[in-house]
């Protein structure tokens, strides 16, 4: 939903394969990528490069307005990713019965605060910008 896909490859043993046509079913909220010959059963990998937008509808990867204790108009960018909205964000198996997990990292300016809904795992300043980079445990 919302997302643009320019190219999907599959990488299994040394071989990797390119999506002949990439298929969009709007009411089912799905793209299919067909390639041009059988991937074999056994551990592959999906790469999808795709552009999405930073939207105001309350869903996927949107921007939230709020305002500093000044009173200063600020926008902050937030997930809601209940019950199907993570594919607004990215493309990703997004099912109640079958929802991804996520391992999250965000490197933000040192006096903002970076929020998830599981724990911070790691906290490392940027040597080179006054950004930390946040990393979360993996969500279930």
């Amino acid at each position: 939903m919302d997302l643009k896909i320019g190219t999907a490859t599959v990488t299994f043993s040394e071989q990797t394969l390119t999506a002949q046509d990439i298929q969009f079913d709007a009411d089912q909220e799905t793209a299919c990528f067909v390639f041009g010959s059988e991937i074999p059963a056994g551990a592959a990998k999906l790469t999808v490069k795709f552009s999405g937008e930073l939207n105001d509808k309350m869903k996927g990867f949107y921007r939230s307005k709020y305002f500093s204790a000044t009173g200063e108009e600020r926008y902050a960018g937030v997930t809601q990713f209940e019950a199907t909205d993570a594919r607004r964000c990215f493309p990703c198996w997004d099912e109640p019965a079958i929802k991804a997990t996520f391992d999250i990292s965000l490197d933000v300016p040192q006096n903002l605060v970076a929020l998830s809904n599981m724990p911070v795992l790691e906290q490392k300043p940027n040597a080179t910008d006054s950004t930390v980079l946040v990393t979360f445990d993996r969500t279930p």
